[in-house]
């Protein structure tokens, strides 16, 4: 893998879902090479900006990425991005944006129009048609257990 150091960027329109990122020549001859021995993983931050040359062995190369962040920092339109953004703690002023599957809360009413979601009703209802009704419907007096 290969990462280019100070390549963070803050404040402006960088969000996590930001694909396109500007690099210059120079910005490439500062690359930095780091080899992950089987078995070890890199913990960085998603903003520096990373990668690594085409596999081309037998093996394959696997991955695991997780993002964690304020639940009103991040906007997003979910049909148009494949991977989702769940809710886990705290209030989001746009549900819309998340999905919200906390353990022991009923999901809200309110839930991002996306396949994700629609994945998650239909795994529910296959399992238990009657817990499905309960949690996908709020309760005006859930408690939160968190």
């Amino acid at each position: 893998m290969r990462i280019l150091p100070k390549t963070i960027k803050e404040g402006g329109e960088v969000t996590i879902t930001s694909l396109e990122v500007k690099v210059t020549d120079e910005i490439v001859e500062t690359a930095v090479n780091i080899e992950l021995k089987p078995g070890s993983f890199s913990l960085h931050d998603a903003y520096v900006i990373h990668g690594s040359e085409p596999n081309r062995s037998s093996d394959f190369r696997k991955n695991y990425t997780m993002h964690y962040a304020d639940a009103d920092t991040t906007k997003f339109r979910p049909e148009k991005w494949r991977i989702p953004f769940f809710l886990v703690r705290g209030q989001a002023k746009n549900l819309t944006s998340y999905i919200d599957i906390r353990p022991y809360q009923s999901l809200p009413n309110q839930q991002p129009d996306c396949q994700p979601v629609k994945n998650l009703k239909k795994i529910m209802t296959a399992k238990s048609p009657a817990l499905t009704k309960s949690l996908l419907t709020k309760s005006t007096n859930s408690q939160t257990f968190l």
